[in-house]
């Protein structure tokens, strides 16, 4: 019996955008880490790839979840919405904090870009703000655009691959809540290249101080140092806080946009 010949790279990604766990993550996004794994280990790296997929989409809003969202778009329930994805899910406790801080750096009227959005933009645009959301599940843009359309707000979404992003889009407030750590999980230095790549006057960024499990394991401490010394010296701190399980930079950049 001759042997099982092996995928192309092209293959395993269509293999895996056919699956319903991952049919909804930006094809970019797929096709990127299909080729570094494929690079390095060639036709059997189809389980590597899920597995990296799952680290920076699924293990934030399962299918459940996902299937959940449009019921609660039909009754309006955006809180009950927000409980569907983890991030925006640990912010609820404290959401009236939170929305005094973006208060405190963004202006009414004033596009704010939410890279790696997750459903934030939702809370955003209940909120009156003008909103572009970026993210790699596309569950979350379809419904961020589909409620902003219903409720007549000023706020959309778009699928994106941040990895290799040379420049965000033009904005008054740039977001990266909780998403510095995961850019460089998926490539050594990419956190602070991305960082650089803000086109916008103000950035607000933010490092979880518990893993998704609920423990602390000195992650403010860590994060903290390590940003800080790491932070470019175009950018200055204008406030750090920690509301909740979410520890806060407001950045601004000095000379204004690159």
């Amino acid at each position: 019996m001759s042997a099982k010949r092996p995928l192309s790279a092209e293959q395993i990604v269509e293999s895996i955008l056919k699956s319903p766990k991952y049919r909804a993550i930006a094809p970019d996004a797929v096709r990127r880490i299909v080729g570094e794994e494929f690079a390095r280990t060639g036709g059997d790296c189809e389980k590597r790839a899920r597995n990296r997929l799952h680290q920076v989409a699924d293990a934030f809003m399962n299918q459940a979840q996902q299937h959940a969202l449009w019921a609660l778009m039909e009754r309006r329930d955006v809180m009950g919405a927000l409980a569907q994805h983890a991030s925006t899910r640990e912010r609820l406790a404290n959401v009236d904090e939170y929305l005094a801080l973006i208060a405190r750096h963004a202006l009414k009227g004033e596009l704010i870009c939410d890279a790696a959005c997750g459903l934030n933009p939702l809370l955003l645009g209940n909120a009156g703000y003008d909103v572009l959301g970026l993210d790699i599940q596309l569950t979350c843009v379809d419904v961020i655009n589909a409620w902003a359309r219903s409720e007549g707000w000023r706020v959309s979404a778009r699928g994106a691959d941040l990895v290799g992003c040379e420049a965000l889009p033009e904005c008054g407030l740039t977001l990266m809540l909780k998403l510095l750590p995961v850019m460089d999980a998926q490539r050594a230095g990419e956190s602070m290249r991305l960082l650089m790549a803000a086109r916008s006057p103000r950035v607000l960024v933010s490092f979880p101080t518990r893993t998704l499990g609920g423990r602390g394991v000195g992650m403010e401490r860590n994060y903290s140092e390590r940003f800080e010394s790491g932070l470019p010296d175009v950018y200055e701190i204008s406030e750090r806080a920690v509301i909740g399980t979410e520890l806060f930079y407001a950045l601004r950049r000095r000379g204004g946009i690159a």
